[in-house]
């Protein structure tokens, strides 16, 4: 059998070997240094003032794009829910005001991150979720292959959430 990496490239591209190398040489995930090093110079004036990177990537990647409502839709949260949030679901920023700049910046991080052809880890997660709601066939083999996986709710598959 092969590598378990190529055994998720297949499930989340869904393509031949031959053009998953490829779309996978063209890809590259933005981790935080690269955010901090190559996004945050176009990000810090929208984000509030007291805004640092690291603060605002974990908003962008734990709250916006990783909150549990997203995990059952596999989609962002849209901005209304996101600014609507109370201070206990995004203490870093209380107001409506802050969160309101925080989710512009998020907006020209996707926004920057497609034309720039790049994706993050939770862009990769989703692939593979939607894959695997998209083919329960596979679904049931990763089932069956994987022994060990990190796990974080359940999705409306009853298939853990897989953090790569």
């Amino acid at each position: 059998m092969a590598d378990r990496k190529d055994f998720l490239h297949d499930i989340a591209f869904n393509k031949t070997k031959k053009n998953i190398d490829r779309q996978m040489d063209m890809l590259r995930v933005v981790d935080f240094n690269i955010f901090k090093i190559e996004y945050w110079g176009c990000l810090s004036g929208l984000a509030p003032a007291s805004c640092s990177p690291e603060l605002l990537f974990a908003e962008i990647m734990g709250v916006i794009k990783g909150c549990n409502i997203v995990a059952k839709r596999l989609k962002s949260l849209r901005r209304a829910e996101y600014v609507s949030k109370n201070a206990k679901a995004s203490p870093a920023f209380a107001s409506e005001a802050d969160r309101e700049k925080v989710f512009a910046a998020f907006e020209r991080y996707e926004k920057q991150k497609r034309q720039r052809k790049e994706i993050d880890e939770l862009d990769r997660v989703t692939s593979l979720l939607r894959s695997l709601e998209e083919n329960p066939a596979i679904a049931q083999q990763v089932r069956c292959c994987f022994e060990e996986i990190y796990v974080d709710g359940m999705s409306k598959l009853s298939f853990p959430f897989v953090f790569v």
